[in-house]
């Protein structure tokens, strides 16, 4: 989000679940959601995607476990791998694989949208 609006695009990080459900209210048919999440199970984000498709929205999503839920519910779907891993039944696995693959689209957007 921070990326986007140095390169004077608007946009906004959502992480609490009250919001998240608002998203069909809050945005137009012209913008892209896209949903970053480790496993795409999160309850929330399948419920949202679920009624944005129905209402034609555009998405994508970034999700480290490829047959998600959330996957199968946005138009474009980025699957990358990281090992799981657990500590005292807390999810830990590296979400770094995320972050890189949302570099590499922010720079290939930057340079083949805006510098042109």
């Amino acid at each position: 989000s921070k990326l986007l609006m140095q390169a004077n695009k608007s946009s906004f990080y959502i992480y609490e679940s009250h919001i998240i459900d608002l998203l069909d209210k809050s945005s137009t048919h012209d913008d892209l959601i896209i949903f970053i999440s480790n496993s795409g199970e999160t309850h929330t984000l399948p419920n949202i995607a679920e009624k944005l498709s129905y209402r034609n929205f555009k998405t994508a999503a970034i999700v480290n476990t490829p047959d998600s839920s959330l996957s199968k519910l946005v138009d474009t779907s980025i699957n990358t791998y990281s090992e799981k891993s657990n500590l005292y039944g807390y999810d830990i696995t590296a979400r770094s694989t995320l972050l890189i693959i949302l570099d590499v689209i922010f720079a290939y957007y930057i340079n083949n949208t805006i510098k042109k």
